[in-house]
């Protein structure tokens, strides 16, 4: 038989400020702006306030107290995934220096390959950085000529092929 844990279907504002080592404050604005989902469980005196709130009287956080927020564990679990799969690919996405220097001399070489197909590509002895890049900005989807033009020239000044 698994075993399951036992949880509540939702959390209070003060429970989800522990479990995410956040503010109150943080918490409940995000809830304000919509970017985490919450429902309100209003305390007998909420109920009995004058209903016509108006925007004259103040922000919405005073209508409501901090102890009538709610938040559904299923939410919780859905921004702990999305905050995960986030952290996941921000790790992945950092390049060791091996790998670093392994595409910045594929880069270079190829620079050089191409510089020595056409006298376009080439200025002096050295490749023509910017022709280069100029016909790259048009198969390299997002990216600027002078982004490519960087990328490329970092990479020949790394000095890791044999010119």
């Amino acid at each position: 038989m698994a075993k399951q844990s036992l949880e509540p279907d939702y959390y209070t504002l003060e429970e989800l400020a522990d479990r995410w080592e956040k503010s109150e404050d943080i918490l409940q604005r995000l809830a304000l702006e919509g970017k985490v989902e919450c429902f309100f469980s209003l305390t007998e005196e909420e109920e009995n306030m004058d209903a016509g709130w108006d925007e004259a009287r103040g922000d919405v956080r005073e209508y409501f107290s901090k102890k009538s927020f709610r938040f559904r564990a299923s939410e919780i679990h859905r921004m702990e995934r999305q905050h995960e799969a986030v952290e996941k690919a921000a790790a992945d996405d950092v390049l060791g220096t091996r790998e670093r220097e392994t595409m910045q001399a594929v880069i270079a070489a190829m620079t050089q390959v191409i510089a020595s197909t056409a006298p376009k590509y080439k200025c002096g002895d050295r490749p023509n950085v910017d022709a280069i890049a100029s016909t790259l900005e048009g198969i390299i989807p997002d990216r600027k000529k002078r982004g490519i033009s960087e990328t490329i020239s970092k990479a020949l000044k790394a000095g890791l092929i044999r010119t």
